[in-house]
């Protein structure tokens, strides 16, 4: 699952590697080179998005009044029914 939000980042680094590789294909000398290392830089932010926008479901352990953090943190301190992370 990916988080709400992600599609618009995700397929934008896409398009950009496309459009990237595309533009090596059809080139030659020093600016193919260059759209080889955008086509790269591409392809790393691609995965990188991807790791970073998942959103798998999650049981948290405990009970039914238990603090739960974000983002795999952890929950620091709790005072005043704020929650420190």
């Amino acid at each position: 699952m990916m988080a709400k939000g992600s599609f618009s980042w995700i397929s934008g680094i896409f398009l950009f590697t496309i459009f990237s590789w595309i533009a090596f294909s059809n080139l030659s000398g020093k600016l193919s080179l260059i759209f080889f290392l955008l086509f790269e830089i591409g392809v790393i932010l691609s995965l990188f998005f991807i790791i970073f926008f998942r959103d798998p479901e999650r049981i948290p352990s405990g009970d039914e009044g238990d603090v739960v953090s974000p983002a795999d943190g952890k929950v620091i301190s709790i005072n005043l029914r704020t929650i420190c992370i």
